[in-house]
């Protein structure tokens, strides 16, 4: 499964990257990039098992940390994240990208 990501998607990983390594350490950093990672692995593996919280966008929760992954599946064999944000965020907000 291809993945793409939405240019304003990466940018909220680099900030929420620096977040944690401002607020909590360097290994906090990283470990938020692993379950990420995961989290996208997982993604690909099943891209329709997550909940659908828009007609066409899905939404994979991150298990440690408070974020979710919103996707949509553009193809067959395509996925694009659309936004990468924390729980409490405004649900809509990222939708439109």
């Amino acid at each position: 499964m291809k993945i793409r990501y939405n240019a304003l998607a990466r940018a909220d990983v680099v900030d929420i990257l620096k977040y944690y390594e401002r607020e909590a350490g360097h290994q906090t950093a990283v470990d938020f990039f692993a379950e990420l990672s995961l989290a996208i692995k997982r993604i690909a593996a099943t891209p329709f098992a997550f909940h659908e919280v828009k007609q066409g966008i899905r939404r994979c929760l991150l298990r440690r940390f408070p974020y979710q992954i919103n996707y949509e599946v553009v193809a067959p064999s395509t996925i694009k994240i659309l936004v990468v944000k924390h729980q409490q965020r405004d649900p809509d907000f990222g939708l439109d990208r």
